[in-house]
């Protein structure tokens, strides 16, 4: 059986290969009129599994048999890019959704985690080196992770002789192969493959899913072989010659020779390509572009079928996001038709209906030993011996590049496989799930409060449950790992996320729980604001001292650094409630008073702060001259003191009295009397009086004279000095009064 399957492989491929000879447009000028028809994928065939072409019959395969199998024996299969090239890709691609890296596309917020965790989840499927004959549906014992299965897959899409020739697209030619071929083009397979990877996800079928994503991984990078991108068939213009120069030259250890490069540090070194463009929107507007330019319309040599099935693919409805992938391909086919292959111009950048190519940053104007970049007789000399043996290096299976033309074409469109694969993948886990769970969490105050927006507690935050969401019409991929930050931070223990909050300030806790095809929660942030100090109230405009002449201003300032003050209350001496700014008149209140303030800040935490100041009797007072000579008659000096109503001088304790001699007042200093050059006491005091006959009763004060002059060393004139004292029973409230005394030079 199995080498009656391969003899009609072979033959049917060789069949063909001879039609297709016959029939391509460039050949006769006109291309089969009627429309291929569209099936869904069979999981059975599995990518390629050969079914009888309904275009090749019996007889024809048993006459081309023995034909073709001596032309393919000396033939190789057309393995694009090579089998290494294929792997080196997709394992670079999927590397980069394996490790903790920033997304490309969308920056995780997370970036510790892999960016797609799925891939490294195990899947059971079909052999990947038998897969175009994967017999028994149900037999799927063989075990990969996901990502293993993408690279694994991208390796084998040419493993079959027919399915080799699903791997072109000359894109001007259209949406669909002729029929007559009997096989598909590169855009029509691929169509069904993204289809079967997007459905046997959804079906939860991820061994197959991730097979048939490693299918079109391949057929997108054989796009930027310029053969495939061309419709350079290969082996050869009419089975004859050898592999593509660019394939046998590149194969095998290629990229390692020439880049110093194994596939685990990155793209490899060159030109900075720059990263498909349009894949963000619709696509749309690129689509009415392509189809405005002329392609495909009625008027034209190509079948009108091709305009309402490109019609189709310009609506925005069109599922699995059918036109990012469209756009993914043929950003990829039109970079690698860019360039030359073996028997093909490449196609002039003039034919690009979008214009993309023009300027398109750093492509070389021509190939080396060519006019153009697109001129194939550039590679002519490639299967020559170098003229010069091989000082670079760069002569490799039986291909030699000493004017360097297949570094160029490799470098540009090798490099631009690292730019399309990673963008494949991340298209597919959007497609097939790009909504991210949402996080159930359990905030709570430590002193059992309902948590408010400000809080005076500390505030524990748990991170408990996760649902996932997905696409319309989509499973969901299940939480992966519910998570979080607070304040960028990660919590303590990783399996139970939570947070212990008592530090003041505003604080977020961002919920970033994540689910298998790695969509990051977004949009939940747990606003959690703690305040747990209480406000600060300051007396900047008061003094501790006060005169019964003055009025006292009740002001106060209140402030608070997070939750902010909420309210002020204030009490004089606790008894009397007063305004911010009210004036009180101090002419009866001689004596000790404070003021109370209580101030409330958002989140319930309060300050009761006191001021407290001394009010004295502002008392008019004066003194009797003093002449500082030994003969001055009598050892006494007096002040007079003299209180304003309602204060009676009756009751001055003598024994709190004293007189500061060169004293001034200041009563912003705890201590209002400044200055002084010494501190009488009062030695006698006269009974009630009225010495300077103002009806307003007075006494007088005596002081030992001779410390006063003692204390002036020698100062004579208008001397200042401040009598002070209080009344009785207990030396309160006190007075204070401005003295100058007179004093003279003997003769003076």
């Amino acid at each position: 059986m199995w080498a009656i399957r391969m003899a009609r492989r072979t033959a049917t491929m060789a069949a063909r290969l001879a039609v297709l000879s016959t029939v391509r447009h460039y050949e006769n000028g006109g291309k089969g009129m009627t429309s291929c028809i569209r099936r869904p994928v069979d999981r059975r065939e599995n990518e390629g599994r050969l079914l009888r072409s309904p275009h090749v019959s019996l007889p024809l395969l048993v006459a081309v048999c023995l034909t073709a199998a001596f032309v393919l024996s000396a033939t190789s299969t057309a393995l694009a890019w090579c089998g290494g090239v294929h792997l080196w890709a997709g394992e670079q691609a999927t590397w980069l959704f394996r490790q903790g890296l920033p997304d490309p596309t969308c920056i995780s917020r997370n970036p510790e985690w892999p960016i797609f965790p799925e891939l490294l989840q195990q899947s059971y499927g079909w052999d990947p080196e038998s897969s175009y004959d994967p017999g028994d549906p149900e037999d799927k014992t063989w075990v990969y992770e996901n990502w293993d299965w993408i690279k694994r897959c991208s390796m084998k899409a040419d493993d079959a002789v027919p399915s080799t020739l699903n791997h072109f697209w000359l894109m001007e030619e259209g949406l669909h192969d002729d029929p007559g071929y009997g096989t598909y083009n590169s855009w029509e397979k691929t169509y069904w493959l993204w289809i079967a990877a997007c459905e046997a996800w959804h079906a939860g079928d991820l061994g197959w899913a991730y097979t048939n994503l490693g299918y079109c991984m391949h057929h997108i990078q054989d796009m930027l072989q310029p053969a495939h991108s061309n419709q350079d068939l290969h082996p050869g213009q009419g089975l004859v010659g050898g592999d593509d120069a660019i394939e046998e030259w590149f194969k095998d250890d290629a990229a390692i020779a020439m880049y110093s490069w194994d596939g685990s540090t990155g793209p490899p070194p060159g030109p900075e390509i720059p990263w498909p463009s349009r894949l963000a929107d619709d696509n749309s507007d690129l689509l009415n572009d392509i189809l405005n330019a002329g392609y495909w319309d009625a008027g034209s040599s190509y079948p009108v079928s091709d305009v309402a099935d490109f019609l189709a693919l310009a609506d925005p409805s069109l599922p699995y996001n059918m036109q990012k992938f469209f756009y993914l391909l043929y950003w990829a086919n039109q970079f690698g038709n860019y360039f030359a292959s073996d028997d093909e111009d490449g196609v002039s950048n003039d034919y690009d209906p979008t214009g993309w190519l023009e300027g398109y940053p750093g492509f070389p104007p021509a190939l080396p030993g060519g006019s153009s970049i697109h001129d194939w007789h550039g590679l002519i000399d490639n299967d020559d011996t170098c003229e010069h043996g091989n000082p670079t290096g760069r002569c490799r299976n039986d291909e030699c590049d000493c004017d360097g033309d297949l570094t160029l074409i490799s470098t540009w469109c090798y490099g631009g496989t690292f730019k399309v694969s990673p963008l494949l993948i991340d298209l597919f886990r959007r497609t097939v799930d790009g909504v991210p769970p949402v996080t159930t969490a359990e905030v709570t105050r430590l002193d059992g409060e309902p948590v408010v927006e400000w809080n005076n507690s500390p505030v524990t935050v748990q991170l408990i449950d996760a649902t996932d969401y997905g696409n319309p019409g989509f499973r969901v991929s299940n939480v992966w790992k519910i998570w979080g930050l607070c304040d960028g931070n990660p919590p303590a223990n990783y399996d139970a996320p939570s947070w212990g909050i008592s530090e003041d300030g505003k604080h977020k806790v961002e919920c970033m729980s994540t689910d298998m095809c790695g969509n990051v929660e977004q949009d939940q942030d747990i606003e959690v604001w703690i305040d747990m100090t209480p406000p600060e109230v300051t007396f900047p405009d008061l003094r501790p001292n006060y005169l019964t002449s003055e009025n006292f201003i009740a002001t106060w300032v209140a402030t608070d650094a997070h939750s902010g003050v909420a309210s002020e209350y204030a009490l004089l001496d606790d008894v009397q409630e007063v305004t911010k700014g009210q004036v009180i008149d101090l002419a009866e209140m001689a004596g000790e008073h404070w003021l109370r303030v209580i101030a409330y800040d958002v989140a319930g935490n309060y300050a009761d702060v006191f001021y407290y100041f001394e009010v004295f009797i502002d008392a008019n007072s004066w003194a009797r001259p003093v002449l500082d000579s030994d003969k001055t008659k009598g050892k006494g000096m007096f002040c007079a003191v003299e209180f304003p109503a309602p204060y009676d001088v009756r009751l001055i304790d003598m024994s709190t009295c004293t007189l500061a001699v060169g004293g001034t007042l200041d009563l912003t200093a705890d201590d209002p009397v400044v200055g002084a050059l010494a501190v009488l006491q009062a030695e006698r005091m006269t009974g009630v009086g009225d010495s300077d006959g103002d009806h307003i009763r007075d006494r007088m004060l005596r002081f030992d004279k001779e410390q006063f002059v003692a204390a002036l060393s020698g100062q004579v004139g208008d001397i200042p000095a401040v009598v002070r004292g209080g009344l009785l029973p207990d030396g309160m409230p006190r007075f204070l009064g401005v003295v100058t005394v007179p004093v003279f030079a003997p003769g003076g």
